[in-house]
């Protein structure tokens, strides 16, 4: 069966009732190389490439970090060589990680960030750059990153949330249809971390120069790398990719799916 069938069934799978960490698995299997192909093959698989990796972690102190859905690796291996940081990197995909190239200062394993397998107190730094609309358990993640932080330390992630005003039927259809977008709201998103132990949080909304400039930019490599892209995926499942990031660009200020950067920290012990 070729790839291009083979990504169609699974890409229909996504529509079953399947649990949601069956669903991220399976949608990273579809869609990795799809977002390698648009990327150059730099690991880097977020919207706003590496501006995002930069601002989300600027301002984590120096030392030990925890990048939790590190993908293919592409931020660790960009944050380590650039900010001379010692990272790990964690992810329930372990096909993803099979693919994540080693290099100096970064190290992956596999871990569910609702119950990460390390020990407390151990990183001066946790992110977490498009991953955590995964998570099917928000609260308990942020009780994760809080207790794996060494007292001082940050928290930083970059996220999309919804707002449940406005939102629309395509938004209720694709995400429903989805299944991996397990959305949260910032009060939400506060309520949790403030629970966890965190303080000082600072929400940053950066939709307009994240969201809609990195549809744009998807839009325009898909456009560019369609050669490349058919040989995996049928025009159909390219169409839909397609179709759906003009849909969330279309009215950027109305649509309620935000882009937004949270930071926090841990409290210095006493």
């Amino acid at each position: 069966m070729s790839a291009r069938i083979q990504n169609l069934i699974r890409a229909a799978a996504l529509a079953l009732p399947l649990p949601s960490r069956v669903k991220v698995r399976l949608y990273y299997r579809v869609f990795t190389p799809f977002f390698q192909i648009l990327n150059g093959g730099s690991g880097l698989l977020n919207y706003g490439q590496e501006a995002l990796v930069r601002r989300t972690a600027a301002g984590l102190p120096r030392g030990r970090w925890l990048d939790v859905g590190c993908g293919v690796g592409g931020p660790a291996r960009l944050l380590a060589a650039e900010r001379d940081a010692e990272i790990v990197g964690i992810n329930i995909s372990r096909e993803q990680l099979s693919q994540a190239a080693p290099a100096p200062r970064v190290r992956f394993q596999y871990g569910d960030a609702c119950a990460m397998p390390l020990e407390s107190a151990s990183f001066d730094g946790v992110y977490a750059i498009e991953t955590a609309f995964h998570y099917p358990d928000k609260a308990a993640f942020a009780r994760e990153a809080f207790r794996v932080l060494r007292p001082g330390g940050r928290f930083a992630m970059a996220d999309m949330v919804i707002e449940e005003r406005g939102a629309t039927l395509f938004h209720r259809i694709f995400h429903k249809w989805l299944g991996v977008l397990n959305l949260h709201t910032v009060p939400s998103w506060r309520r949790d971390l403030e629970a966890a132990g965190f303080r000082g949080l600072h929400v940053e909304d950066v939709t307009r120069e994240v969201l809609r400039d990195g549809l744009l930019l998807a839009n325009r490599r898909i456009d560019e790398s369609r050669a490349a892209l058919s040989r995996r995926y049928p025009d159909l499942l390219i169409d839909l990719v397609r179709w759906g990031n003009e849909q969330v660009v279309k009215d950027i200020a109305a649509q309620p799916m935000r882009y937004v950067l949270i930071a926090a920290g841990r409290p210095a012990a006493n």
